[in-house]
């Protein structure tokens, strides 16, 4: 990574809420376009380090918690 940021370039993560189970179709939906925009955001946020994750819908913690059976 650090070849990539001496080329000023970052790695920024933008992932949604969409946990199997769910209600998929909709969050989907309302994802893309909410997705698309946090993308645009983030190329131009400078203030965002490399390896930033950004989370739509839902807390990072939520994602990475085990699935409750």
């Amino acid at each position: 990574m650090n070849e990539l940021a001496a080329l000023g370039i970052r790695l920024i993560v933008v992932t949604g809420d969409l946990i199997e189970g769910t209600i998929t179709p909709k969050l989907l939906e309302r994802t893309a376009q909410e997705m698309g925009q946090v993308i645009a955001d983030a190329t131009v946020d400078a203030s965002l380090p490399s390896g930033h994750i950004i989370v739509i819908g839902a807390p990072l913690a939520s994602l990475l918690a085990p699935a409750s059976e």
